[in-house]
């Protein structure tokens, strides 16, 4: 069969064109190091590729949801602690004080720093992470405290934390009842955030969950002593001694006063408790962070392995094909021969 120049030109030209695509393939690859650059052409690959990185961007929520969590409970450690340590050598110190006689004066300077330690535990659980005040449990977009503008007592959401029989039936009072007033504090104390860190604890909304809520009347306290009428709730309890502080002496009694530091005693617990939750929820976070980050940096090397390729190997190839295609560039100048026209000009 006989060749003819125009048969060697266009096999020329098809082989030219083919080292051209392989040549600008690894061209791309060499600038992106990827493997594949349209699911068509490995669509094996492709999905590989997809279900990866969208387990991956699940796990960055997990371990962004986990973070968060873990500054909003350093947060919450860090108040209950202050005010632990605040209160106890308060406590201790009063209690020295009342083994003896104490003086109207210093009665009244126990009575002030009691006052500003209770202003200043007011503001504190109100602290805010990330735009959400820590302690308002699941309503955590408005400052969970507040007083009471008639009584002075503390208010939680909005509702008193002690039931006053005398106020029901007053404009803006909460309260019918005792029970009712028990029932609002359970659903305060029992609020739930539950927040999707990939635990598999499956609930109702299909979520994996880990509770978050942190009610700041759990720490507080509310309600009354049934026996001593006492106030149970820190804040309210610190005035009332305060007051007592501020009798004269002979309505001052050491007896009475000691019972109220018994239940400040009670209260400052309270924290202790507070504290130890979050030491235990923290502990869990650090365990949860520390898998997220394993796992993710697994995630990346596996999608890393499907879809991209070595360093060396994307150069090494581009090197490789640059070579072809320069080659062949020099051997079409021996395969597409001279024309006539190419003499004439």
């Amino acid at each position: 069969m006989r060749i003819t120049s125009t048969m060697m030109q266009k096999g020329y030209m098809r082989n030219l064109n083919r080292a051209a695509n392989t040549y600008n393939k690894s061209m791309v690859t060499a600038t992106n190091y990827r493997k594949f650059q349209t699911v068509s052409e490995d669509p094996g690959a492709a999905t590989k590729a997809f279900q990866l990185r969208r387990e991956l961007c699940k796990k960055e929520a997990y371990l962004e949801n986990a973070e968060n969590i873990e500054g909003k409970m350093d947060v919450a450690e860090g108040i209950l602690t202050t005010y632990h340590e605040k209160l106890k050598d308060l406590n201790d110190r009063l209690i020295v004080a009342n083994t003896g006689t104490i003086a109207a004066d210093d009665r009244e300077v126990f009575a002030k720093e009691l006052e500003t330690v209770a202003a200043a535990i007011l503001q504190d659980m109100n602290g805010e992470y990330a735009g959400q005040y820590v302690f308002g449990g699941a309503e955590s977009s408005v400052p969970p405290f507040s007083t009471d503008a008639k009584t002075g007592e503390m208010l939680y959401r909005g509702c008193p934390l002690t039931f006053d029989a005398e106020r029901v039936g007053e404009t803006g009072y909460p309260y019918a009842s005792q029970e009712e007033f028990e029932k609002k504090m359970e659903e305060f104390t029992t609020d739930s955030v539950l927040i999707d860190l990939g635990y598999g604890l499956i609930v109702n909304d299909g979520r994996s969950a880990f509770e978050a809520s942190l009610p700041g009347i759990n720490y507080l306290g509310y309600g009354r002593d049934e026996e001593t009428g006492l106030s149970k709730n820190s804040y309210n309890l610190i005035f009332e001694m305060a007051d007592y502080l501020r009798k004269d002496d002979a309505e001052f009694n050491q007896d009475e006063f000691g019972k109220m530091m018994n239940q400040f005693g009670e209260s400052i617990s309270l924290y202790l408790v507070g504290i130890t939750e979050m030491g235990t929820k923290t502990a869990a976070l650090e365990y949860t962070t520390t898998r997220l980050e394993t796992a993710i940096t697994d995630l990346k090397e596996k999608s890393s392995e499907v879809e991209f390729v070595d360093f060396e190997e994307a150069v090494t190839g581009f090197k490789w094909d640059q070579t072809a295609w320069n080659a062949a560039l020099q051997i079409g100048t021996q395969v597409i021969q001279p024309s006539l026209l190419d003499y004439l000009r």
